[in-house]
């Protein structure tokens, strides 16, 4: 999981995020759901900041605003929205 609005995390938003996680025992949380990364609290704002970081990694990232959730069972996955 990849938290880029959280005071813990703020730091990221100037790193390579495709190191992140690799190995780095202070970031081991961050890989709870292989080949995603997660963008809590999105709106509109953080549009150019997740596009310009998205480019640099080899998975998806998936928006999430606060009325949505993403559920993963086994293969299964769905972004839910409330």
């Amino acid at each position: 999981m990849l938290v880029l609005d959280d005071p813990h995390t703020r730091d990221l938003r100037n790193t390579d995020l495709a190191t992140v996680g690799k190995g780095d025992p202070e970031y081991a949380g961050l890989g709870l759901v292989p080949g995603l990364s997660f963008f809590p609290h999105y709106s509109s704002r953080f549009a150019g900041l997740v596009d310009s970081k998205k480019g640099g990694l080899d998975h998806d990232v998936v928006t999430l605003d606060d009325s949505q959730a993403y559920l993963v069972d086994g293969e299964h996955r769905e972004l839910i929205s409330g």
